[in-house]
């Protein structure tokens, strides 16, 4: 995917966010979720996901 097509795709997410916002939580949420692979327990791991859980519904990826 080229960088044109990748901002394309996040412009499409969430009209009321910037491209740099949602690329903000594009980063949040790929962070949380290669973190959360290497969580040494599972309390880490739940925090991590609770942490991914708001950029995830603003961005509206499954509506």
């Amino acid at each position: 995917m080229s960088h044109q097509n990748f901002v394309k795709e996040l412009s499409r997410l969430d009209s009321s966010k910037t491209v740099t916002e949602k690329f903000r939580d594009f980063c949040e949420l790929a962070y949380c979720a290669y973190a959360k692979l290497t969580a040494i327990n599972e309390e880490q791991a739940n925090a991590l996901e609770n942490r991914y859980r708001p950029p995830l519904k603003t961005l509206h990826f499954f509506s």
